[in-house]
C-alpha cells in the first residue's frame, strides 16, 4: 500500500499562540484603556485577544489534522506532528514516547532550532517520573518547576536544562499508544494556560498514531500471510514432484514385473 507524501510547506506556519497568565491582563495602552473597550475574558485577557487566540488555534489544529490524516505512516506522523506542535506552541523540546508493553520508547525529538537542547533519554517506564505517570493515569500531567516537583524522579530533564514541562498521554479507543512532552528551558512557562489547545492537540496525534499502528499491523499481517501462502505453495510444488516421481518409479517397476512375467512364461 502506498501513502500519500506530505507537503508541509504547502501551508503556511502557525503564528505563535499568546499566553497570558491568570491574572495578567495582557498588554495595555493604559490604566483602564483596554478593559474599557475590550471586555476582559475570565483567564485575565481582554476578549479579542482571546477570541484572536482561539482563530489561531483552531488554524494550528486545522493544519495538524489535514497532515497526519494524509498518512499512515508511523514515522511520518511522528514528524509530521512534531514539527507541527513546534510551530504552533514553540517549546523548547518536544518528545515523543511511544508505549511498548510497560516501556516508553523515545520514537523521535525535536529542539527548538537555535536555542533548544536535547534530552538524553534513556529507557522510561510507566508509572515513572512525568511522562510515565501521564500514561499510567491516562491524564496530563503538568509542572511549572519540575526542580521542585516530586513526581519528577529521572534526572535527564534536569541535566538539559528542563524548567517547565507537560506530559501529554496519548490515547484512542482506550488504548494507550505513548506520551507527548513539551518542555521549557529557558524560562518558567505555565503550559496548563494552553491546557484545552494542548490535549486536543494530544487527541489528534494519538487517533493519526492508532491508525498508523493499525496500517502498520495489517501490513504485518498481510507480509506473514502472503509468506505462509509461498511456503504452502513451496510445499504443494514439492510434493507435486514426489507425488510424479513416485508415478514414474511405479510404472518402471510394473514394467519390469511384466518383462519378468513374460520371460517367465516364454521359458515355459
Amino acid at each position: 500500500m502506498t501513502t500519500k507524501r506530505n507537503a508541509i510547506s504547502a501551508y503556511a506556519p502557525c503564528a505563535r499562540v499568546a499566553i497570558y497568565p491568570r491574572g495578567a491582563s495582557g498588554p495595555r495602552e493604559d490604566d483602564g484603556a483596554v478593559s474599557a473597550r475590550h471586555p476582559v475574558s475570565p483567564d485575565g485577557a481582554p476578549s479579542h485577544q482571546r477570541r484572536r487566540r482561539s482563530d489561531t488555534e483552531l488554524a494550528c489544529l486545522y493544519r495538524l489534522g489535514q497532515h497526519i490524516n494524509q498518512s499512515l505512516e508511523l514515522d511520518e506522523v511522528a514528524a509530521i506532528s512534531l514539527q507541527i506542535v513546534m510551530e504552533a506552541v514553540q517549546p523548547d523540546v518536544a518528545l515523543l514516547f511511544i508505549q511498548n508493553g510497560d516501556r516508553l520508547i523515545l520514537k523521535k525529538q525535536s529542539p527548538r532550532h537555535g536555542g533548544g537542547r536535547a534530552v538524553s533519554v534513556r529507557l522510561h517506564h510507566v508509572g515513572q517520573c512525568l511522562c510515565g505517570l501521564a500514561i499510567e493515569k491516562r491524564q496530563p500531567v503538568y509542572s511549572k518547576d519540575i526542580c521542585d516537583d516530586p513526581r519528577c524522579t529521572m534526572e535527564e530533564c534536569l541535566r538539559a536544562g528542563v524548567i517547565s514541562c507537560v506530559a501529554l498521554p496519548l490515547c484512542c479507543e482506550n488504548r494507550s499508544l505513548g506520551v507527548l512532552t513539551l518542555a521549557s528551558q529557558n524560562q518558567a512557562r505555565d503550559f496548563s494556560a494552553q491546557s484545552r489547545f494542548l490535549e486536543t492537540m494530544a487527541a489528534q496525534i494519538a487517533s493519526a498514531l492508532h491508525n498508523a499502528q493499525l496500517h502498520g499491523e495489517v501490513r504485518q499481517r498481510n507480509l506473514a500471510l502472503t509468506q505462509t501462502v509461498a511456503h504452502l505453495e513451496r510445499e504443494i510444488t514439492e510434493h507435486k514432484c514426489a507425488m510424479d516421481q513416485i508415478r514414474q518409479l511405479n510404472a518402471e517397476l510394473e514394467q519390469r514385473v511384466a518383462e519378468i512375467v513374460s520371460k517367465n512364461q516364454n521359458e515355459v
